[in-house]
């Protein structure tokens, strides 16, 4: 079962409400049953797995037109994309891509890529009847026709099919089958091709084995056993009506009959076209006509390249993992041995990979919860149970392909002269943390650096403040946004009550343990040591036990509302009071006293403690009976409505913040205010800063659909750790093959380059940073297209000194703070 991770439904939920149980109360109210529940998950995550093939589609369609768009078109990123997924997600890609494009990626691949690698793709993308119908009208092309490729047709085929293909060649081309069938071909041939698709073969499984012994001899008696010349009609009728089972038969009565076996006796007896015909009809199964078709193929003067992209594009998923294994079982190689020896350049690449098929989204849950697709409303519940299962491991899988896609990404946003902000932000600003933190697990393991320690590569100021913060879980954000609020010169109060109010009583305590773990002291430690006065009282207050419970006494409530006058007006000195009364009512309670407080004295008590915008301590009680959002979105009014921007309030609010709680905090800023968030943040902020808080406010996380939150928001800490583990994220054991076939053109990584990448040597660096301007960085007086500025001149000496001591994390930094300005001076 899921649930997602850090802020989710749990962000509407008043702080100063959630409370623990008191003794004088009890909770143990029995959870009504819902027998609905498994149902609507069954629901949810269907729908979240469309939802992440959907966005898997779109960015497929995106890399795919970049790609066909260059110049000279990008193959390595068509094969790491088109080779790498499943039929069903193919077809997707297709629709896609047409309704966003439109052009069909069919008649695209045909057009654009390459005469094989464009049959191989062009054929996969097209219906059966399409491809073959095609493939007829090649056969038919020459005045000969094309015997090899009709009899593939025919023979890869069932009767209804071939019936389809011929119906639709006669549609497209406005010809007569049987017109150019006559016109191409004769003989013994052409009366084999006029019996396989008129649909005489016999489709059953039944064998008659009297009547295979008896057409065996038959056989012989009409071929090798004949004195003189050979009875073609014989041999014709027999093979090409018989079913398959009907000829494995008939191969097995004769050749355990006679010295010369059945294949052997048709190659003495018959001419070269014939004798192909016949031969083929000795396949007994589509997967071993396919294999020996192929090995075929690789036989003669050339390899035939054309009839190995058309074959291996009308294989099925399930069919290329069969044929793979008969092909090494009958010919002792690997079928990816043999392409690699017998293709080159783009299309042996292609074919390969399309073999492979080792980083398909899914991973083959796809297709195996495919084949179990049944109505989840006729499940009992235990049948329920184990679909949804099931479908959690496709759903995993692809938010995990996802995630590594997003690291490579990352990786390339990074690589190179200057940071490719537009694309970095698009990842990071762009996902839940949730997320981040399954791409900052692939990250690692793969570049040997974490997120946090790139973009510290990448940039500067709040931009990578905010990035940062969008990285790191919820509950260290908050350790470190508390401690910052604790350590602050001015004690601020309202960075205290922000760092405490807005936090349930679940994501507190992960607060302290983290803040435990990372500075080895307690937070109510922390608290009594670094605040004093009114910060120490809120501060205890909010991270002590809160009472539960529903009971309300109406005229204790109207005496609590006369006593919370004076703190409310600001008197100095009752602020006690305003805590006791608080913390010690549930929120049953508290809501009496605010109804009380309001018809005592004409306005809300959240509206008389923010008259004065410049009282903080009267701010501060206002957040302790806030909703988390009201808190935020007051924090954020009071940054963004100043003599000057705070900066970095809106990083660490917008930062600490995740994309379901983002959308209480738009929702009431937008209410209270009467003005858009994303407005105002343009509006004030500038730079990548600007673009990377509006993105984080405006994009949706497509790996969380609301539907599948808002359903599981009632499911334990147990459940949600079975989708979002809280130990780190263990390195993936097929990292390696997954890497060679991602989606990068300019990346195609094996696991020893990796470490190239991240062992980087440090003089090797230094001229790198030369080689690429064409300038010795020890030459101030060069004539090429930069110059060394002082500023230049005082990173490079750093260097030297980083490179000096062996600071690989140092010299890595300093190099590509070089790279930048000198790529700054050459755009100039």
């Amino acid at each position: 079962l899921i649930l997602t991770m850090g802020n989710s439904s749990s962000t509407t939920t008043q702080a100063v409400y959630d409370i623990e149980p008191d003794e004088t109360e009890t909770t143990n109210v029995p959870e009504k049953p819902d027998p609905e529940r498994f149902l609507k998950l069954h629901k949810a995550i269907t729908n979240e797995i469309d939802a992440l093939k959907k966005f898997i589609s779109s960015r497929d369609v995106e890399d795919i037109n970049r790609a066909i768009n260059k110049s000279p078109i990008d193959c390595a990123t068509l094969i790491s994309v088109l080779c790498n997924r499943s039929n069903f997600q193919i077809d997707g890609i297709k629709t896609l891509y047409y309704e966003k494009h439109g052009k069909s990626l069919s008649a695209l691949a045909h057009e654009k890529f390459g005469k094989y690698i464009g049959d191989l793709f062009g054929y996969s993308f097209e219906p059966y009847e399409v491809r073959n119908a095609k493939l007829l009208n090649k056969a038919f092309s020459s005045h000969d026709a094309d015997v090899t490729i009709l009899m593939d047709v025919a023979c890869l085929h069932s009767n209804n099919e071939v019936a389809s293909i011929k119906a639709c060649y006669e549609k497209t081309y406005e010809a007569s089958f049987e017109e150019k069938l006559e016109n191409g071909s004769s003989g013994d041939v052409e009366k084999i091709l006029r019996l396989l698709y008129s649909g005489a073969k016999d489709e059953s499984n039944a064998v008659d084995n009297q009547l295979a012994a008896e057409q065996a001899v038959e056989l012989y008696e009409k071929g090798v056993g004949k004195t003189f010349g050979t009875d073609e009609e014989a041999f014709i009728n027999i093979l090409c009506k018989s079913s398959k089972a009907q000829v494995r038969a008939i191969q097995e009565a004769y050749n355990g009959k006679y010295e010369k076996n059945l294949a052997k006796a048709i190659k003495s007896e018959f001419s070269r076209k014939s004798k192909k015909c016949l031969q083929a009809l000795l396949f007994t199964s589509r997967n071993e006509y396919i294999v020996h078709a192929i090995d075929r193929a690789f036989s003669g003067l050339g390899t035939d390249e054309e009839r190995i992209a058309y074959i291996l594009a009308g294989l099925s998923d399930s069919e290329k993992i069969a044929v793979k294994s008969l092909y090494e079982e009958k010919f002792g190689e690997s079928l990816e041995g043999r392409l690699q020896d017998e293709l080159h350049g783009p299309f042996q690449k292609a074919a390969i990979a399309f073999m492979s098929s080792s980083n398909k989204p899914t991973q083959g849950e796809e297709l195996l919860n495919a084949s179990k697709t049944t109505n989840p409303e006729e499940l009992t519940e235990e049948q329920l149970q184990l679909s949804i299962q099931d479908l959690k491991k496709e759903l995993l899988v692809e938010l995990d392909f996802i995630a590594l896609s997003d690291a490579m990404a990352v990786y390339r946003a990074c690589e190179g002269r200057g940071t490719k902000d537009e694309e970095l932000i698009g990842i990071i600003c762009s996902r839940s943390k949730s997320h981040l933190y399954r791409i900052n697990g692939y990250y690692e393991q793969l570049f040997d650096k974490t997120l946090v320690q790139q973009i510290q590569e990448e940039m500067e100021g709040y931009y990578l403040q905010l990035m940062i913060y969008l990285i790191m879980p919820c509950d260290e954000v908050d350790a470190m946004v508390f401690r910052e609020a604790c350590n602050s010169s001015s004690k601020d109060n309202m960075l205290v009550i922000e760092a405490l109010a807005p936090l349930d009583s679940k994501r507190l305590n992960s607060m302290q343990s983290r803040f435990e773990e990372k500075y080895g002291k307690s937070v109510k430690e922390w608290v009594q040591r670094n605040l004093s006065g009114l910060n120490l009282k809120i501060a205890l207050a909010l991270l002590g036990s809160r009472v539960q419970g529903q009971r309300v006494d109406e005229e204790k409530a109207k005496d609590q509302a006369k006593r919370l006058k004076a703190p409310a007006s600001g008197v100095i000195g009752t602020e006690n009071t305003f805590i006791e009364i608080m913390f010690h009512s549930n929120k049953a309670q508290i809501e009496c006293i605010k109804k009380h407080f309001n018809s005592m004295f004409g306005k809300s008590l959240l509206e008389m403690l923010r008259e004065d915008p410049d009282d903080k301590s009267r701010l501060a009680l206002a957040s302790l009976i806030s909703a988390p959002a009201e808190i935020y979105a007051s924090a954020l009014k009071r940054a963004l409505n100043g003599e000057g921007t705070d900066d970095a309030a809106v990083a660490r609010i917008l930062g600490s913040n995740d994309k379901a709680g983002l959308i209480e905090i738009i929702k009431k800023y937008n209410e209270v205010y009467g003005e858009s968030l994303s407005d105002a943040l343009a509006n004030n902020l500038i730079g990548n800063f600007k673009f990377a808080a509006v993105t984080h406010l405006a994009s949706a996380d497509p790996t969380m659909p609301e539907e599948l939150r808002v359903i599981t928001g009632g499911l334990s800490t147990r459940e949600e750790e079975e989708r979002f583990p809280t130990k780190p994220i263990e390195k993936p054991e097929d990292v390696p093959s997954l890497i060679v076939n991602l989606r990068s053109s300019s990346i195609v990584m094996t696991a020893e380059k990796m470490e190239e990448n991240v062992a980087i040597d440090p003089s090797a660096e230094m001229s790198d940073v030369s080689e690429a301007s064409g300038h010795s960085s020890d030459d101030p007086d060069s004539d090429d297209d930069w110059q060394m500025t002082p500023e230049l001149k005082t990173l490079f000496n750093k260097k030297r000194v980083a490179s000096a001591k062996g600071n690989r994390f140092k010299t890595r930094l300093l190099s590509r703070k070089i790279k930048k300005m000198i790529a700054e001076q050459e755009n100039a």
